[in-house]
């Protein structure tokens, strides 16, 4: 897949690098065309129950809406995030924003971004290295080497040579500079270009949100064949620090042609639709599982809540009767006693007493006059 040459290049090779520092050196700039399958960028980073579009997770990372936090601030975690589409092009420019952050003055062992032919084998930042094809840019704040950290370092690894072939660490890097990314006030960006058979890696401080960029490493010539992932990963060990990446926009690059007209409201428009049919398939799979359990007839619930009236009306109702039968008897009880004491009353009446003495009922108004009364 890759490769970096050495003295023994070919009359054809030699003149192709030749040709790409020409076109280099001339001041033509190559086309940029936005891609958004390789891409993902805040806000809603991430819809719920689908992750990133075009994208998938492994291990320890949590998709956000703002941002992909890799690994969290805790021992011995790992993640990553890799492309599901690979890279068709030959030539490419990527445009991350980090932030690694952490209560330490040294960092955990960093993260890391990767041009692989395989996606998601590579299980750490820096170990395994002769296992996967392809490039590595490492972020590197480990506190092994505090002297040289923190850095940023390319690697290259063929997956056909082994670890004599290549000797030890030191040997597949391909350049290094030193610069201080550890909590930085504002995130700091990386752009790394791969045009013309040279890869250059350019770093902004994060000092204040336009921090222009400088060149970092600048090598070449490099082989990279088409066809490869985008990965990023972070790992902590004792130390742990929060490693997130805020966005990842990729660009393929072209020779500059007078059809080429730049439209800026292209590219996160073209972001844009893909949320949204990520969005829709993740509804239409909600609908088919909705539409898989069976559903109530209206009818039928409708006679049924008719039903259900009915019964609690007829309910009522007989609650209602039941309690105006055990009042007639409590009358009927109440009116029996009561004759009993009128008719026990009027037997132990004296004589000369005033009163009624008719056998009549007192509660006729028609009848006082007759009993003496005024």
């Amino acid at each position: 897949m890759l490769g970096a040459q050495g003295p023994s290049l070919s009359f054809c090779g030699l003149f192709l690098v030749l040709l790409a520092l020409c076109s280099s050196e001339s001041g033509h700039h190559p086309r940029r065309r936005f891609e958004y399958k390789l891409s993902f960028k805040g806000p809603k980073l991430a819809l719920p129950g689908t992750g990133i579009p075009f994208w998938s997770h492994h291990g320890d990372a949590i998709p956000g809406l703002e941002e992909v936090r890799l690994v969290p601030s805790m021992k011995n975690r790992s993640g990553a995030v890799w492309s599901r589409v690979p890279v068709p092009f030959p030539a490419w420019e990527v445009e991350m924003q980090m932030k690694v952050t952490g209560p330490g003055r040294r960092g955990a062992q960093g993260m890391a971004m990767w041009y692989t032919r395989d996606r998601g084998l590579v299980s750490s930042v820096l170990e395994k290295l002769v296992s996967w094809d392809g490039i590595g840019i490492i972020f590197d704040s480990s506190a092994q080497d505090a002297q040289n950290s923190p850095a940023i370092r390319v690697l290259v690894s063929d997956r056909h040579s082994s670890q004599e072939q290549f000797g030890d660490r030191a040997s597949q890097v391909l350049g290094s500079c030193h610069r201080d990314f550890r909590n930085r006030p504002y995130p700091f960006r990386a752009r790394i270009t791969y045009w013309g058979q040279r890869l250059r890696v350019s770093l902004s401080g994060g000092l204040t949100p336009r921090d222009p960029d400088e060149v970092c490493v600048d090598v070449g010539p490099l082989l990279l064949a088409p066809g490869g992932f985008f990965g990023v990963s972070a790992v902590t060990s004792i130390l742990a620090d929060d490693h997130d990446v805020l966005s990842f926009l990729t660009f393929s690059l072209n020779e500059p042609g007078p059809e080429a007209t730049h439209q800026p409201f292209l590219e996160m428009e073209q972001l844009h639709l893909a949320r949204q049919l990520e969005g829709l398939r993740a509804r239409l799979a909600l609908r088919s599982q909705e539409d898989s359990i069976p559903q109530p007839n209206p009818k039928s619930q409708e006679e049924g809540e008719r039903l259900f009236d009915l019964e609690d009306t007829l309910g009522r109702q007989n609650q209602i009767l039941q309690a105006l039968q055990t009042l007639s008897r409590q009358l009927d009880q109440a009116e029996r006693q009561w004759q009993q004491q009128l008719g026990s009353i009027g037997q132990a009446r004296p004589e000369g007493s005033w009163g009624c003495s008719c056998p009549h009922d007192f509660r006729s108004p028609s009848l006082l006059p007759a009993c003496g009364h005024p």
